[in-house]
């Protein structure tokens, strides 16, 4: 079982979407442009600073915000690794992110395809509360740095309120056991986004292209194996 999980309150979100209902349309890839990548690693000084152990050590890539765009980021010593926001430069809701990193029980890659399917299946969408009425974009094998990968697109619309779209990404480690699940939520409408591909350029989409995977736990529970 992955224990790594904590709901994720939306209150939070929609409250950042209220504060700007009628923010126009971002132009994120001239955004992007503005914002060039920090690396941010999930090693040992991650884990005595948050007192935490972690599964595996691995690294992102997150985009710095600067004139167009705000990154908020924060570590956390428990549930998720890790959540930015991306925000316009007056702090209108983009996009979230959250980044948490589990074990799974596999020996094969077809096992752990389905594994990683089954933990957003009954973990992690669940998690972000989309209700029934939600559309199912997409659930895919998808190659993430040479590392396979499950994603998985969902759309939610409802009346009077923001269209989200969700994307979930489960990137297996090279030893075939260790798994980062990345869990985007973007707004529709406010960065423009015309089709489920374009969900993986984004700010926090471009954070799950980029994870490296740096070592593993052996079997001590102690020693880090460098990948």
């Amino acid at each position: 079982m992955i224990g790594f999980l904590r709901k994720t309150s939306l209150m939070v979100l929609f409250a950042l979407i209220s504060h700007s209902a009628a923010a126009q349309p971002h132009d994120w890839r001239s955004g992007l442009t503005q914002s060039p990548p920090i690396t941010v690693p999930f090693e040992m000084d991650y884990q005595l600073r948050n007192e935490r152990s972690l599964p595996v050590h691995f690294s992102i890539q997150v985009p710095l915000g600067n004139g167009a765009v705000q990154t908020q980021s924060r570590a956390l010593p428990e549930g998720n690794n890790y959540e930015a926001r991306f925000l316009t430069a007056d702090g209108a809701l983009l996009e979230y992110l959250s980044v948490s990193s589990g074990t799974i029980a596999t020996t094969t890659p077809d096992e752990a395809h389905r594994a990683v399917f089954n933990v957003i299946d009954q973990f992690v969408y669940p998690s972000i509360d989309f209700p029934p009425t939600a559309e199912v974009l997409v659930g895919r094998i998808a190659d993430f740095n040479g590392n396979p990968a499950i994603e998985f697109m969902a759309i939610r619309s409802e009346p009077d309120q923001a269209v989200i779209v969700a994307r979930i990404v489960g990137v297996v480690a090279p030893n075939g056991r260790d798994v980062v699940f990345f869990v985007q939520q973007t707004l529709r409408d406010r960065m423009r986004i015309g089709s489920p591909d374009e969900m993986s350029m984004t700010y926090a989409g471009g954070v799950a292209q980029s994870v490296t995977f740096i070592a593993y736990r052996a079997a001590d529970g102690i020693t880090m194996v460098p990948f």
